[in-house]
Order: C-alpha cells, then structure tokens, then sequence
C-alpha cells in the first residue's frame, strides 16, 4: 500500500512513459518479494498461507 500512496504522489507530475517504466520496476521487485513466494507455495500445496507477522508501525512513520 506505501508502495502505491508513493508512486501517486510521485508520478502525479510525470510522464506516463515514466511512471510506466518506475511501475514495472516496482512490480517485478514486489514479485520476488517472500510474500509472493509463500504465497505460491502455500497455494500450490493446498495449505494455509504463514506469512511473518508485520512490524509495529508508530504513528508517526510516514507512509
């Protein structure tokens, strides 16, 4: 989700090329993320998903 605030936030004044290229380059680096790759292999083994328990986030870190 920060992932997505930040690139309308930064992309709001640039070209669509541009904002394509940063896309795809995000997109590729969230695919080999090991939440995708847990994901997966929880799905292909017919079970439940463990994925790590998230970080506590104070209130203010900036998204």
């Amino acid at each position: 989700m920060a992932t997505i605030k930040s690139q309308l936030s930064n992309d709001a004044d640039g070209t669509y090329a541009d904002s394509l290229t940063l896309a795809e380059g995000l997109m590729l680096q969230a695919f080999r993320g090991s939440d995708v790759v847990e994901g997966v292999a929880s799905h292909l083994d017919k079970r439940p998903p463990r994925f790590p328990s998230l970080p506590v986030r104070s209130s203010d870190v900036p998204v």
